[in-house]
């Protein structure tokens, strides 16, 4: 029902990253919190700020910014097709931690999941993370340094054996860098590979797991989780650069009070309470709240640029997308038919400026 409320928050989490409104240690917002037992007030109606639109009334967004291009953005898309195939890697594993068959009729192949101890040492003494007990990997995949994983196929359940590895040079532990080394293994259990004949086998209970439908075949299921992630990796490091350029000349009140606000509704709807109340819990200034805030306002007016520019006007269809609700009266009456419209505008900005940002290698 308020998934479009969502956005705001991805932005508020990117953006208070990128303006330092951290300490020094990794700061996270409390496990447990309502409304009821927080003293902040929020009003959640942007009907005064937003037309019905979504559009900051009283202003216009392009008189507010000098040397602006889209084109600018650069974003790496070597890493971003390196991130992305690490996280279809990730979810074929997890899939296969959950819904795979144990194997015991059978040695390891090449794509199973197997359990194992291990104990490694150089020149007979070991050293630090270099032991672990039930952990899982793939068998024959890089996970491993060197040749570790290709080195546990053919053996079975029970079976303990030793793999001899060289450590890369250079290497995170400059100590272990370039250096020989045996790891004393012990194979707990296998799990069958993710082939094909897995996913086929399996497809209701990965439907029901990913709640994807129509997954296939092993390259339907990374094909699909690869484009996923691509896609939220290129629109995240947009909103990154957005909230990065220095091309506001000024900032209206309008686009001052929507950026407070529209932090509000995010933290309120996540945890209960108003984005200053859960940024001072997390060891945040008043003075890095401002900053934030003003950095925040700057961004929705340079995505408010775009909207402009294309003259979007959101459509009943959409509204009943984006809240979820064949009937949007009640939402409406909350937050205002212009919040509504201004978060799928949001998106649309997003599809719109992966076209216009530059891709380098």
């Amino acid at each position: 029902m308020r998934k479009f409320l969502t956005r705001t928050l991805a932005l508020l989490v990117v953006m208070t990253a990128l303006a330092g409104c951290k300490k020094d240690t990794e700061t996270t917002a409390p496990e447990e919190t309502t409304a009821e037992n927080n003293a902040g007030t929020y009003d959640p109606d942007f009907t005064g700020i937003l037309d019905d639109y979504g559009y900051l009334k009283g202003m216009t967004a392009a008189e507010c910014v000098e040397g602006l291009d889209f084109a600018d953005i650069q974003i790496s898309k070597s890493y971003a097709e390196r991130i992305s195939d690490s996280y279809a890697d990730y979810v074929v594993k997890e899939i296969q931690t959950k819904l795979a068959d144990e194997v015991t009729d059978r040695a390891i192949i090449a794509g199973d999941l197997v359990n194992i101890n291990y104990s490694g040492s150089v020149d007979g003494v070991k050293f630090d993370g270099g032991t672990a007990e039930n952990h899982e990997v793939t068998a024959g995949s890089n996970e491993f340094i060197d040749d570790f994983l290709t080195q546990i196929i053919g053996h079975e359940t029970g079976d303990e054996f030793d793999v001899e590895v060289t450590f890369p040079d250079p290497y995170t532990n400059a100590d272990l860098a370039g250096k020989d080394a045996v790891f004393a293994v012990k194979i707990n259990s296998i799990k069958e590979a993710f082939t094909d004949e897995f996913v086929e086998k399996k497809q209701s209970e990965i439907t029901e797991l990913t709640g994807v439908f129509g997954l296939n075949t092993v390259e339907d299921v990374r094909k699909h989780f690869y484009d996923n992630y691509y896609d939220y990796y290129v629109r995240n490091e947009i909103v990154k650069a957005i909230s990065e350029m220095d091309v506001v000349k000024n900032v209206p009140e309008a686009a001052a009070n929507y950026a407070k606000k529209a932090l509000d509704a995010s933290a309120y709807t996540q945890y209960g309470m108003t984005y200053a109340e859960l940024a001072k819990q997390s060891g945040v200034t008043d003075e890095q709240i401002e900053a934030h805030a003003y950095q925040t306002a700057c961004g929705e007016i340079i995505f408010q640029v775009l909207y402009e520019e294309v003259g979007w006007k959101i459509d009943e269809s959409e509204f009943q997308e984006a809240t979820g609700l064949t009937d949007n009266t009640e939402m409406i009456a909350v937050y205002g038919k212009g919040y509504i419209a201004r978060n799928v505008m949001y998106k649309r900005a997003q599809n719109l400026l992966k076209e216009r940002v530059t891709y380098i290698e």
